[in-house]
């Protein structure tokens, strides 16, 4: 009786010692294949890839290849907020290729965060950068057009009440300028119905009232073997730009222009801007344009 009983203990000790020596296990990573429904969009997920560990005969093992399984999460109802949902074997799989095998999920379920997707009308606000050249300003901003309308989780689309554009620089600038100009958006969830405006920044000069004087001219430097053939040239011009009309403050007697000519070397046409003397009198919210004058130049008769 004792030796039956030793045998039997024996047989069933050597097939576990044979079993054990014949199985093999095997691990992998796989990604989660998630379906969910329309509109609906996953704010945080604790897992992506799932360590699926697969344990058999040695020879179901080695016949076993990765092709054959795939992962899934399927949500059919939309429930808000963070819950955790089971990872099964996706439809697609055949599972008499697992029919063998004993199946470990690492983890075996997923905590997701869910939110329903919004539309939101949001306006645009263009990014503007530097400023005009002196006696200029920026008079009008136009948009074409001038909102968006976005798509995107509803927490974050309430956060955002203005789509920005790009910097643009319009630092002296001294006309309009149009321009297309893209669309500044950070968040990855977040969808545009168009990604790009047209810009349209009206620059103005600030100067309404304008006046022309004449101002005595002196010519210096001209070299000995040259003289012009305008000997009549003694005065240039300038032009005087006010925000209001009111040139009493400026006395054009304290004014004079100089040209230096000690550059021309040769006969010849040149538009050249003297050098206004006593700008100094001038008040400060006046801008002055000096004038370019045209000048000919001759060879000195012999």
């Amino acid at each position: 009786m004792f030796a039956k009983v030793v045998s039997v203990l024996l047989a069933t000790l050597f097939f576990f010692i044979y079993r054990g020596l014949d199985s093999e296990q095997i691990s992998f990573s796989l990604p989660i294949q998630l379906t969910l429904p329309e509109d609906v969009v996953v704010l945080e997920q604790d897992a992506s890839t799932v360590k699926v560990t697969l344990k058999g005969r040695r020879a179901d093992i080695a016949q076993f290849e990765r092709r054959n399984i795939a992962l899934s999460l399927i949500i059919d109802e939309f429930k808000e907020g963070e819950h955790s949902y089971p990872i099964q074997l996706a439809p697609t799989v055949q599972r008499h290729y697992l029919k063998d095998l004993r199946l470990y999920l690492e983890p075996a379920t997923v905590q997701i965060r869910l939110e329903p997707i919004i539309d939101k009308l949001i306006p645009i606000e263009p990014v503007l950068l530097g400023q005009p050249a002196k006696g200029f300003m920026q008079s009008k901003l136009i948009l074409e057009p001038d909102s968006v309308i976005a798509k995107g989780p509803r927490s974050m689309l309430e956060r955002i009440n203005i789509i920005r554009t790009q910097p643009i620089d319009i630092s002296n600038q001294v006309k309009s300028l149009q321009t297309t100009i893209d669309l500044h958006i950070n968040q990855p969830k977040i969808e545009l119905s168009h990604y790009q405006t047209m810009l349209t920044v009206e620059i103005i000069s600030q100067f309404q009232f304008k006046r022309t004087l004449e101002i005595p001219l002196t010519l210096l430097n001209l070299a000995e073997h040259l003289e012009l053939e305008d000997i009549n040239l003694f005065y240039g011009k300038i032009t005087i730009e006010s925000k209001v009309n009111n040139f009493d403050a400026i006395n054009p007697n304290v004014l004079s222009l100089k040209l230096n000519m000690e550059q021309i070397t040769q006969a010849g046409l040149y538009n050249l801007r003297p050098e206004l003397n006593n700008l100094a009198q001038l008040p400060d919210d006046y801008n002055i344009i000096v004038n370019q004058i045209t000048i000919k130049i001759k060879e000195k008769e012999s």
